[in-house]
């Protein structure tokens, strides 16, 4: 073989692995993308996985909390077609504020009102749109 044949040769061969190398350059470029999917599916699968959980969570504690106002509205005799829209306050004293049949909200104008005290007997009963005054207190 002749030089001037071996340098062709040699030439032929390092152009051969420039583009070798130019081809696993891209190929590892392609792998670290595939790569960073992955790994941000893994994140976001733990947020999501997170986020439902605390959906759940809240999603049982408005249910939990929806029935005990029911069951505290129900014991207080509020009419059934009342019962899905009531708002319980209780005070630190033991008294609790029953609003239902508001206008446009539980305690919106024109509003029911009973008042259960720390014996949990009702001692104020005013029904929706009746008139406000000393006669809605209940007498034992």
């Amino acid at each position: 073989m002749s030089l001037l044949s071996n340098s062709v040769e040699l030439k032929k061969l390092k152009n051969s692995r420039h583009n070798l190398l130019n081809k696993q350059l891209q190929a590892w470029g392609y792998l670290q993308t595939v790569y960073e999917i992955y790994c941000n599916k893994i994140e976001f699968d733990r947020v999501n996985q997170e986020f439902q959980t605390k959906l759940a969570n809240s999603k049982s504690k408005k249910f939990i909390r929806g029935y005990k106002t029911r069951s505290i509205a129900i014991q207080a005799g509020v009419l059934n077609k009342y019962l899905d829209q009531v708002l319980i306050k209780k005070l630190p004293n033991g008294i609790t504020h029953i609003f239902f049949g508001g206008i446009g909200k539980p305690a919106g104008p024109k509003h029911g009102h009973y008042v259960i005290n720390y014996d949990n007997k009702v001692v104020y009963r005013r029904e929706p749109f009746a008139a406000h005054g000393k006669h809605n207190f209940v007498k034992d």
